[in-house]
């Protein structure tokens, strides 16, 4: 079992002690030092006080926005796949015609072994 489990304050206390140690270190930096993280501190948080900011109904318009976007490329990828591929689709043959190929196939393998049974010339 490591320390985390044993003792459920223990990440807690982990934070206490990082940040002690961390302010003490702070604490020793000197001054100008200090001064100079401050200002880039306060110049990072005004730039992030001046970007400009999406309007409610702006931000609720983009899901639609987006599935909006979404079906109109669905609708162009499906219209245009035919013409993408190039390959026209072939006509499939029905039920009766296949059954009549094979029948007609039959016919011929019949024909064969017939031709064999009644003696072919130079078969022998």
């Amino acid at each position: 079992m490591s320390e985390s489990d044993k003792d459920p304050d223990f990440d807690a206390k982990l934070n206490e002690l990082a940040r002690a140690r961390l302010n003490e270190d702070v604490d020793r930096l000197p001054a100008d030092v200090t001064d100079r993280l401050q200002r880039m501190r306060r110049e990072a948080v005004q730039l992030v006080d001046e970007r400009p900011q999406l309007s409610g109904k702006l931000v609720r318009l983009l899901p639609y926005a987006g599935l909006a976007a979404a079906a109109a490329l669905a609708l162009v990828v499906t219209v245009n796949s035919d013409f993408a591929t190039g390959v026209e689709e072939l006509p499939v043959a029905d039920e009766m015609e296949f059954a009549t190929i094979q029948e007609l196939e039959l016919v011929e393998e019949l024909e064969f072994v017939a031709w064999l049974e009644a003696g072919a010339p130079g078969a022998g």
